[in-house]
């Protein structure tokens, strides 16, 4: 697999059209301490990277795309944020899939912050062309463990569907119109960390 993606090329790559935790790997465990540092390193980076001077360029022939270009490239690096190995494997039998070894936390922690900032930005349709697959499919996905697989798999159409559009500040609410929709409560009480990670988030 190739290295060096950003978090965007990480999921809409042609190479990989789904990742997928293994068996082997624990299921989702993160809470609000985890959660918190996360979006903390990432709230530095940016503050840091704003304190910064913007770059002017002046005094040069260059065709304008080239100096808009050299701008945007100089921009990213200015707002990157190294955010850790991501560590996967292909299988020839599983054509377009990745098989996650370690990561996962981080992984799904920051599909779900995507998730959380494309509703605020009104720009749900966005999500479900870049981080959906092109059947429909959450890009990361526990499989192999069915109550966590369930519930991503009707809490991402749930939020991107709602109308009118979910405040995901009230991500503990969920529960009761979760649950309706799989008939069982037990894939929603099995992974509270999610719902509690989309609470830390400002609106």
């Amino acid at each position: 697999m190739t290295t060096g993606f950003t978090l965007h090329h990480l999921f809409t790559s042609t190479e990989t059209d789904q990742f997928l935790v293994p068996e082997i790997q624990r299921d989702y465990v993160w809470s609000i301490p985890q959660l918190d540092k996360l979006l903390g390193s990432l709230r530095a980076t940016f503050a840091k990277a704003q304190r910064q001077p913007d770059l002017q360029v002046s005094g040069t022939d260059a065709l304008p795309a080239v100096v808009d270009s050299f701008l945007e490239h100089h921009r990213r690096q200015r707002y990157s944020h190294h955010m850790g190995f991501i560590y996967a494997y292909h299988d020839s039998a599983y054509t377009g899939k990745a098989f996650l070894i370690d990561g996962q936390q981080r992984l799904l922690s920051l599909y779900l912050l995507l998730l959380a900032r494309a509703v605020q930005e009104n720009k749900q349709d966005s999500f479900q062309t870049n981080y959906l697959s092109a059947t429909g499919k959450i890009r990361l996905d526990y499989r192999v463990r069915a109550a966590t697989h369930d519930f991503l798999q009707r809490f991402v159409p749930f939020v991107l569907e709602a109308s009118p559009p979910i405040r995901l500040s009230e991500g503990l609410q969920l529960k009761k119109p979760l649950s309706s929709n799989t008939g069982t409560c037990e894939p929603t009480s099995r992974i509270l960390p999610l719902r509690t990670f989309l609470t830390i988030i400002p609106t």
